[in-house]
């Protein structure tokens, strides 16, 4: 029996000594505390942090890291620090204010990429760790209003207009957005709303992105340290009160058009892998444990196609090419989003696809793979202060600048054989159409003899000749003065224009006549069924023959335009236009462009 109580006790003894060990391990455990200076609405996102990385943290016993904030907030302000502190971590934010002095601190937290490159080059060692939400997946309830935050220029008016339900918040009142954010159909926001501070994205466009909630906002030309432009495509943007109609129908519809369902998965996708809770704590546990950000494989079948425009800028035919492109690649399963040149965030992808005009405009090579599209081949740079005159010495320089990527494309044929002769990976991809959106559809109240549409530049010579010759001629574009009947179009809306035109006309900027490149003005034209008269170009002639009329010379032009109009030559005209029309849906769609660059991709797999 004393055998039998003395193991007992033994047992219990032991049993107890690893608790009391266990417990004494747990507390030497390193863990992190928030600094009492830490207030205002950044606690909460400290606390939750801290929280998540206590959770993780092992094999440290008894450090305490305390992490302090600065410039989040109006006011912020930081303890002096005359002693370095033993474990100490800052995390700052981008508002603008006097920077702190960081050396005291063990580590430094950037909250943008920008910020955390400043302080690299002055010297001080930082890491990169932006803010995040914590709502990444709340239960689904049934859609039943659009929400607007701030007030939003035309959204209000318009809701009202179409007796749509809607309901105002203010950023300050983050607990009833997130109370009612499951019931969101939409959400609309002032620009400056999606702002925390010049770089920041508040946490709240996060969480609403965490649950493919659509977001709009009015666009105005983006700063390009303006925080908006963290979401780069993700967000859907309205020029006017006409746009804004046309915007708050399509997301009150059901289902949610093709490109808005597309933003707000992309917006999903980019919140888990950007700003989510998970990925803040991940960074880090591996900056206190490895000392260096996190190295992400990209995701499968990730694909960004980077554009020289601004966030938003939905009047540039670079953001229509490449959307109608990304439209197709989602077709096949690519999970694609869209970057700019003033995109604040750039994460790795399984393929990234620049398309440029100009070599030297800023681009990226975020990919595992990394293609480089030509699509309209600029001598010299943007600027126009390197003019590149000897089209040789273009060749060369095009070759140099060309040979890091995996793999280069190009809508001139030409370069396409220039390049490859001098070692450079190219292959010849046309500029081409969506035929979603250029089709015939033939509308009354726009109907015109003879259309042009495009700004007013010295290359503009076909509707320059229409003009003086006083042919019936309509031009929509910048810089016409009186003589254009509107500024713009809508992409959206063209292909209403193109159909209900008798003739389209199309000219060629200098460098596409030396590079032998057919303008997507051809192929959209053509798409809708209407004629379309071009500067002369060897390249559209063999490919259209007759189909596409061609002058050289302004009488031919002259000729053309009243020999076509004439009505004893209908017939004429629409025959020529169905034969075109067909080598463009042949040759020239969206969807073919996408399945070449699929063999692109797998083509440099091979290698």
């Amino acid at each position: 029996m004393r055998r039998t109580a003395l193991k007992k006790a033994l047992i219990i003894g032991g049993v107890l000594l690893i608790a009391f060990a266990a417990a004494a391990v747990y507390m030497m455990r390193a863990k992190v505390v928030i600094a009492d200076s830490v207030q205002g609405k950044i606690r909460p996102y400290a606390e939750q942090l801290a929280a998540e990385v206590n959770r993780r943290i092992s094999g440290e016993f008894g450090k305490t890291y305390t992490l302090y904030t600065t410039n989040f907030e109006d006011g912020d302000t930081l303890p002096p620090l005359f002693q370095p502190e033993e474990n100490s971590i800052l995390w700052m934010g981008s508002r603008p204010a006097i920077t702190p002095d960081v050396r005291p601190f063990d580590f430094v937290f950037a909250s943008t990429r920008l910020l955390n490159g400043f302080l690299q080059e002055s010297g001080d060692k930082s890491f990169y760790l932006p803010l995040f939400t914590s709502h990444i997946d709340i239960e689904p309830r049934e859609k039943k209003f659009i929400a607007l935050i701030g007030e939003p220029r035309f959204a209000e008016e318009t809701l009202k207009r179409l007796n749509l339900p809607y309901r105002k918040y203010q950023l300050t009142q983050e607990d009833n957005i997130l109370r009612d954010m499951g019931k969101f159909q939409a959400v609309f926001a002032e620009n400056t709303a999606f702002s925390n501070g010049p770089l920041d994205l508040h946490p709240i466009f996060f969480a609403l992105a965490a649950q493919k909630v659509p977001l709009a906002a009015f666009w105005a030309w983006p700063d390009e340290s303006e925080a908006i432009n963290l979401f780069n495509d993700n967000i859907n943007f309205y020029i006017d009160e006409k746009d804004a109609e046309r915007l708050i129908n399509e997301m009150a519809a059901s289902p949610l058009p093709e490109a808005i369902s597309r933003r707000a998965q992309s917006a999903r996708r980019l919140v888990k892998n950007e700003y989510s809770l998970k990925r803040a704590a991940d960074e880090f546990v591996s900056i206190i444990h490895n000392g260096k950000n996190l190295t992400l494989k990209p995701a499968q079948n990730s694909l960004n196609i980077d554009i020289p425009v601004a966030v938003g800028h939905t009047a540039s035919g670079d953001f229509w090419l490449a959307q109608d492109l990304a439209s197709y690649f989602s077709k096949d399963g690519w999970n694609t989003a869209l970057s700019y040149f003033n995109s604040l965030f750039e994460y790795r992808t399984a393929v990234n696809i620049s398309v440029r005009g100009f070599l030297n405009v800023l681009h990226r090579k975020s990919g595992d793979i990394n293609i480089f599209y030509l699509a309209y081949p600029q001598l010299g740079d943007e600027a126009g202060t390197k003019a590149i005159n000897d089209v040789e010495a273009y060749y060369q320089e095009s070759a140099e600048a060309l040979a890091q990527y995996d793999a280069v494309a190009t809508a001139s044929e030409r370069l396409a054989q220039v390049l490859n002769e001098r070692g450079v990976r190219t292959y010849y991809i046309p500029q081409f159409t969506n035929t979603k959106r250029f089709y015939p559809d033939y509308d009354e109240s726009v109907k015109s003899e003879v259309l042009f549409v495009g700004r007013n530049a010295p290359y503009r010579r076909a509707a320059q000749i229409a003009l003086e010759h006083k042919l019936p001629i309509t031009i929509y574009g910048p810089y016409w003065g009186g003589d254009a009947k509107g500024e713009f179009i809508d992409n959206r809306d063209l292909h209403r224009y193109y159909s209900s035109a008798k003739i389209v006309l199309n000219d060629s900027r200098p460098e596409m006549l030396v590079h032998g490149v057919i303008s997507n003005r051809i192929f959209d034209g053509t798409a809708c069924g209407t004629l379309v008269i071009s500067d002369y170009m060897p390249e559209i002639e063999a490919v259209y023959g007759d189909s596409v009329p061609m002058w050289k010379t302004e009488k031919e032009l002259v000729e053309l335009i009243k020999y076509y109009l004439d009505p004893a030559n209908e017939a004429e005209r629409l025959e020529k236009a169905k034969r075109a029309q067909e080598i463009t849906l042949k040759n020239f769609t969206a969807e073919q462009t996408a399945e070449k660059f699929e063999r692109i991709i797998e083509d440099v797999k091979k290698k």
